[in-house]
């Protein structure tokens, strides 16, 4: 099964298993908003780096045992009605 096509519960377990890293699935969710966005126009913008950044934070939080949550490092998106000081919205 794809990385991807995994629920959310089955990666976090994943993640929380070490099977799967959250920088892994992160990466795997920018590439297909990369692939699929010039044919959906479903995001305003979207920052890989920052994105990035943050998955390698909560890598080591789930790592450290900080986050027990069953969908600590899985990816999501956020409707753009939430503002973010030097995003567009």
């Amino acid at each position: 099964m794809e990385l991807l096509d995994l629920t959310a519960l089955q990666l976090g377990q994943k993640i929380k298993n070490g099977e799967i890293g959250v920088r892994e699935a992160a990466a795997a969710s920018l590439n297909r908003i990369r692939a699929a966005e010039p044919a959906i126009h479903s995001f305003v913008s979207f920052d890989e780096e920052a994105a990035l950044a943050r998955a390698d934070e909560i890598q080591k939080k789930i790592s450290a045992g900080e986050l027990l949550s069953p969908l600590a490092g899985v990816p999501m998106a956020v409707k753009d009605n939430i503002c973010t000081k030097g995003v567009a919205t």
